[in-house]
């Protein structure tokens, strides 16, 4: 499941690097194995809490009543709107909560449970921290040249809900062949 997630990261990156700035990245200090431990955990239980409350029971529900693509349009939207409500702009909801939504949504409905939703989520998150994209600083610092910077800040809006909802497209593929043969 980690690796699935990391291609989407990874396709972001090389995306960035090759379209925009070239990106590097820089070692932090390494935390403490205890605190290391702590945060994936923290963030293995966060992804499972997330999945188990909007791609279980209440997603398996919704198809029944409003078919796949209604149901995964409400289920992004109330997750969207959690995450407005935990502090996030709308801004990170738009371009990365509501893409993220449906790629989850679109690998809970391919796989029929909830590990491979929650393990593409937990990855995602992992990513995030470690790259330090959240308050706390990461196992990696993402470097940027001043001239790159104001072109990413343009672009990473666009390339990066674009390679989610690709790869989300691509899930829902596979998804449908499957489903036929």
């Amino acid at each position: 499941y980690f690796s699935r997630n990391c291609t989407v990261d990874i396709l972001m990156i090389v995306a960035i690097s090759v379209l925009v700035t070239p990106i590097h990245f820089a070692s932090a200090s390494l935390p403490t194995a205890g605190s290391l431990i702590m945060t994936v955990m923290t963030i293995v239980v966060l992804a499972y809490m997330e999945e188990l409350g909007f791609r279980g029971y209440p997603l398996r529900t919704l198809i029944a009543d409003l078919g796949a693509w209604g149901a995964q349009a409400l289920v992004a939207v109330a997750f969207g709107l959690c995450h407005i409500l935990f502090g996030w702009s709308w801004q990170q909801v738009v371009v990365g909560v509501l893409p993220s939504a449906l790629l989850f949504g679109a690998v809970a409905q391919a796989s029929g449970g909830l590990a491979m939703p929650t393990g593409v989520h937990a990855a995602l998150n992992f990513v995030r921290v470690a790259t330090g994209e959240t308050a706390t600083p990461g196992l990696w610092t993402i470097e940027i040249d001043q001239h790159g910077a104001s072109e990413l800040s343009t672009w990473a809006p666009v390339i990066g809900p674009f390679v989610t909802l690709l790869t989300t497209a691509a899930v829902w593929g596979v998804h449908w062949r499957r489903s036929r043969g």
